[in-house]
């Protein structure tokens, strides 16, 4: 029975319950849901008798402790007046800009990612477009992940947002070759009833400094950043009422010569990593009843 209310209150979403692909009970009798959890409680939910555990970890946030709207405005401002090496950019919005955030053995660290990955490229949301001609990887590798010093550099960023790691998605690394560029964008591309909610900002780090070209411009705040290796970024993507503030669009201007080199770090208002891990779709839609009771 309770089963199946789990199931009526997902029909008007569309979120039921159920097997992604026709092998999943052959898959099951093999043992599959045991060797394989986090990829057949989600996709195999029916065959796994895994509904329970796919509606609870991946249709609702009821369990999870959320960031209060305005922690990013708050933060920023915060950091304005106490971070060490910060430069104020612009005050409303607040932009960012930390000066060496990034010593050489972590800029190291970073550039042994880039160089030992295979590249794709890069998306502008879940697609390719001819906007964004830059090519990528995710450090979501064990390695990547276990990377003490990379791993260092993500608590200084916690200590200064107040956003905890779970609440991150994986550092996004990206190249620019000679002729790319990503044309005028918002970072924020999560919907508020997704279950990490919306991005509330974006750190964001220069690994590598390009020979000329690939600044960083806001043309409607009227910021101009040239990239230089060491250097960081912290701007919102939202305001207070978690409504997308577009004032922080902004473009990575052409590469002219060399290669530019940095890392994104979204944060989220929800756990991304949690979900994330146990391979839950991150763009559905979640009921709007399920949401979290909490703030941090």
């Amino acid at each position: 029975m309770q089963l199946l209310l789990n199931l009526l209150w997902l029909l008007p979403l569309g979120l039921t319950c159920q097997d992604f692909h026709d092998s999943c009970a052959a898959w099951a009798k093999h043992g599959e849901c045991e060797q394989n959890p986090a990829y057949m409680k989600v996709q195999c939910a029916m065959a796994c008798n895994s509904c329970d555990w796919f509606t609870s970890r991946c249709l609702s946030r009821e369990s999870m402790q959320g960031i209060a709207a305005d922690v990013a405005s708050r933060a920023l401002r915060n950091a304005a007046g106490v971070a060490p090496g910060v430069r104020v950019l612009a005050e409303d919005p607040f932009v960012l800009a930390f000066d060496n955030f990034l010593n050489s053995k972590e800029i190291a660290a970073f550039k042994h990612y880039f160089a030992a990955a295979s590249l794709t490229r890069s998306q502008e949301g879940n697609q390719v477009t001819g906007r964004r001609t830059s090519t990528q990887m995710w450090c979501n590798s064990d390695e990547c992940l276990g990377d003490r010093l990379i791993d260092g550099v993500h608590q200084r960023i916690i200590n200064l947002t107040a956003v905890p790691k779970s609440h991150a998605e994986h550092f996004q690394l990206v190249q620019y070759d000679v002729g790319q560029f990503y044309q005028v964008h918002h970072d924020q591309n999560s919907a508020p009833d997704t279950l990490a909610g919306v991005r509330l900002s974006t750190f964001f780090l220069y690994v590598q400094t390009p020979e000329m070209g690939g600044a960083t411009v806001f043309p409607d705040l009227g910021i101009k950043v040239e990239p230089v290796a060491g250097l960081a970024l912290w701007w919102p993507n939202v305001h207070d009422d978690l409504g997308t503030d577009f004032r922080t669009r902004h473009e990575a201007q052409t590469v002219q010569q060399g290669v530019k080199w940095v890392a994104n770090l979204w944060l989220h208002q929800y756990d991304f990593r949690g979900p994330y891990s146990n391979g839950c779709d991150m763009a559905k839609k979640i009921s709007a009843s399920t949401d979290a009771k909490s703030e941090l």
